[in-house]
């Protein structure tokens, strides 16, 4: 009697359909950490941004805003002055607009920066 070595069809089918199944169980899990850590990662740029502008307000003393008032660079000021390079924009894959803008507002000498990408 002949032995054959391999598997049939019907097994191959059977694996198939197997990893299809964990395939579709497992593709959106994959999809929301991946869209996560592009927001994360989007944090993170902006952090860089914020020190970058603390970085340009320490050569920048005159600008600095008085009491109760604001101060709005933009990152292509930041870039230009050599205070950050160019941002990704980790959800669309493209560099941030050199006219996002941070804005520096003085709260009794606290102060807040925010940064709004267009």
């Amino acid at each position: 009697m002949k032995q054959n070595k391999g598997f049939t069809l019907i097994e191959l089918l059977a694996v198939l359909v197997l990893l299809s199944v964990l395939a579709l169980i497992a593709f959106p899990q994959v999809e929301k950490y991946m869209a996560q850590s592009r927001k994360d990662a989007n944090q993170t740029e902006i952090k860089n941004i914020i020190a970058a502008t603390k970085n340009w307000e320490a050569d920048n003393r005159g600008k600095i805003p008085d009491n109760g008032k604001t101060y709005t660079l933009t990152l292509g000021e930041l870039i230009d002055g050599g205070y950050i390079d160019e941002v990704e924009n980790h959800e669309t894959n493209e560099k941030m607009s050199r006219d996002t803008t941070i804005t520096i507002t003085n709260n009794n000498e606290t102060y807040e920066y925010r940064v709004a990408i267009p």
